[in-house]
């Protein structure tokens, strides 16, 4: 945890009944650097393809459809849940 608290603004806060467990939830910080960094995501995700053509396009949507659902499935957590 202590990882995860230098790397992304979280606080936490004790257990209100007084147990071992903690609350943690992002700061506005760190809210907006996540914001930051998966709109960039985003953008060179969408200039990757520029190229490309329909039928890779729709075979590399294919393929990564596939990669999700058998990670999904390797998980236990099938797509669609119910």
């Amino acid at each position: 945890m202590a990882a995860a608290l230098r790397a992304v603004p979280v606080s936490h806060t004790l257990d209100p009944d007084g147990g071992v467990a903690r609350q943690f939830r992002i700061t506005e910080e760190g809210e907006r650097r996540l914001d930051e960094e998966r709109e960039g995501n985003v953008r060179t995700l969408a200039m990757m393809p520029a190229d490309w053509s329909d039928e890779d396009i729709t075979g590399f949507a294919d393929h990564l459809e596939r990669c999700n659902t058998g990670i999904q499935r390797l998980h236990g957590k099938p797509w669609p849940r119910p």
